[in-house]
């Protein structure tokens, strides 16, 4: 059943260790807004790590046709980035949050996965140096690759969780600077506009970015839209 984001507050009052909840959904938005390589396959772990809710459960046999196409590592860090659609998909007083931070630390210090770094001017100036096309809207995969090539990784901070270069930290303050894959890049021609002019990053169509996106689109029109969870 649809939640609106009052109803979404109610029943949250009655789930129980709250703190580890918000983590495991602190965790699912960076690896839902990491720029993954071309040929990128998902750790194995993936399927230790995470255990369903009944309704997870439920959801998954909604999407058996993406996940019999998909190897199940990807296709469950795909749903893990999905994290709730009605109701919650992963029992997060089961699955193994810790194993999902130290998995997210191995994988950003290995630069197997990355984060754009957006402070400062150094992808505002790279943009700028490397642009060659009159697209300013998004960059496709490859020139995402050139972007970030060299850079440091992200800046971002969900709750007590920082990344940078030194992988993931975590603070004894709680922030919400959540990471994007959109990036202010560049200052359109006409004088009259002070605006920053954001550019979207789009990922390579990988099996966990493709299975993420048909899920979605499974879930919607089968069950309409998505519960305000965010």
């Amino acid at each position: 059943m649809w939640k609106s984001s009052r109803e979404v507050d109610e029943s949250l009052k009655t789930r129980p260790d709250l703190k580890r909840l918000e983590r495991l959904y602190w965790l699912s938005q960076f690896w839902n807004n990491v720029v993954y390589p071309e040929g990128y396959v998902a750790d194995g772990s993936w399927t230790q790590l995470l255990v369903p809710t009944e309704y997870g459960e439920i959801l998954t046999s909604r999407v058996q046709r993406v996940r019999d196409a998909t190897p199940e590592a990807d296709f469950l860090l795909s749903l893990f980035c999905v994290f709730a659609y009605h109701e919650l998909v992963f029992d997060w007083q089961v699955s193994a949050v810790e194993g999902v931070l130290a998995l997210l630390k191995q994988e950003l210090l290995g630069g197997r996965v990355r984060l754009p770094h957006r402070l400062g001017r150094l992808l505002y100036d790279r943009f700028n140096d490397l642009n060659q096309s009159n697209r300013t809207d998004h960059l496709m995969p490859p020139e995402v690759q050139g972007l970030l090539e060299g850079t440091p990784q992200g800046v971002f901070q969900l709750g007590p969780y920082i990344s940078g270069p030194l992988g993931i930290l975590e603070s004894a303050e709680s922030r919400w600077i959540p990471p994007t894959l959109q990036l202010p890049l560049w200052h359109c021609s006409d004088t009259g506009c002070a605006a920053l002019h954001d550019v979207q990053l789009v990922r390579p169509n990988i099996p966990i970015v493709k299975a993420y996106d048909e899920i979605l689109h499974a879930l919607h029109d089968e069950f309409g839209p998505a519960s305000e969870w965010d």
